[in-house]
């Protein structure tokens, strides 16, 4: 579990500057990664390239 998280953190970081909120950058990691769609008004995801539903 532990790696797993990690891998989440090492994407994050490397994440282009779209957003500066680190909270934000991990979310976009993490449903990068698991394919998922995120549920959010906010469009600061799609230039990450998250599919977002509202």
């Amino acid at each position: 579990m532990r790696r797993y998280i990690s891998f989440f953190l090492l994407l994050a970081q490397d994440l282009p500057f779209h957003h500066r909120d680190p909270f934000d950058r991990m979310l976009a990691a993490q449903y990068m990664i698991e394919g998922l769609s995120i549920l959010s008004s906010d469009t600061i995801f799609e230039p990450y390239g998250v599919k977002r539903v509202w």
